[in-house]
C-alpha cells in the first residue's frame, strides 16, 4: 500500500476514469496501490447524482479548516450569555485554533476531549443523535435553508428532557417553570 494519506489531484481523476470503464472498487485499490476501504470512503464521500467527483474531492480536500469563523460565531452566539458559560469542551479540531480566545472573552474554562473518546463529551453525541433523526449523517448544512435548520433547533430546544427534570431547554434557559400535572 502507499505510505501516502491523502489522494493527490491525478488519483482522483484516475478513480473517475476507472469507474467509468466499469472496474469494481477492489481493482482500482490495486491499480493505485491504496487499501479497497480507502477508495470505498473516498468514492462514498465524494459521490453526487452524476456518479464520483474528482473535481468537487479536491476542493474538499484543500479547504481548511476554518477557525476564525468559528471563533465569530462561538463569541457571537455565547457573548450575551457569558454569565451562564462556564466550561467549553471541544473536539481536537483545527477548527478550535483560537479556544483561548473564546474562554478569555467568555470568562470560562475550556477543555477538550481525547481523541477517540466520545463519551466524554456525552451530550454533544447525544444532540447529535436527536439531530440526526432530522437530516442524515454527513449532511451538508450549510446546503440547507435556514428556515429548516431554524426549525430543526426549534424542535429541539422545545423538547422535553429526563435530564432537564422534563423541562425544555427554553424552558430551562428563560427560567420558565411549565405547570406541573397533578395525579389524583
Amino acid at each position: 500500500m502507499s505510505d501516502c494519506t491523502q489522494f493527490i489531484h491525478e488519483a482522483r481523476y484516475q478513480i473517475e476514469a476507472l469507474l467509468k470503464a466499469g472496474h469494481r472498487q477492489s481493482g482500482i485499490a490495486t491499480v493505485l496501490n491504496r487499501d479497497k476501504s480507502t477508495i470505498s470512503r473516498e468514492v462514498g464521500r465524494n459521490r453526487g447524482l452524476r456518479g464520483y467527483r474528482p473535481k468537487q474531492a479536491q476542493r474538499l480536500a484543500l479547504a481548511p479548516a476554518r477557525p476564525r469563523p468559528i471563533t465569530e460565531v462561538l463569541l457571537k452566539a455565547l457573548g450575551p450569555h457569558a454569565e451562564l458559560v462556564h466550561t467549553l469542551t471541544y473536539d481536537n479540531g483545527k477548527e478550535f485554533a483560537y479556544h483561548q480566545t473564546v474562554a478569555e472573552a467568555l470568562d470560562a474554562q475550556g477543555c477538550f476531549a481525547h481523541s477517540c473518546h466520545s463519551w466524554e463529551r456525552g451530550l454533544n453525541e447525544n444532540t447529535n443523535g436527536l439531530i440526526r433523526q432530522y437530516q442524515p449523517k454527513g449532511s451538508d448544512f450549510h446546503s440547507l435553508p435556514h428556515t429548516q435548520v431554524r426549525s430543526i433547533m426549534d424542535k429541539l430546544n422545545n423538547r422535553s428532557r429526563k435530564c432537564l427534570g422534563f423541562k425544555t431547554p427554553n424552558q430551562l434557559f428563560s427560567g420558565i417553570n411549565p405547570p406541573v400535572a397533578l395525579t389524583s
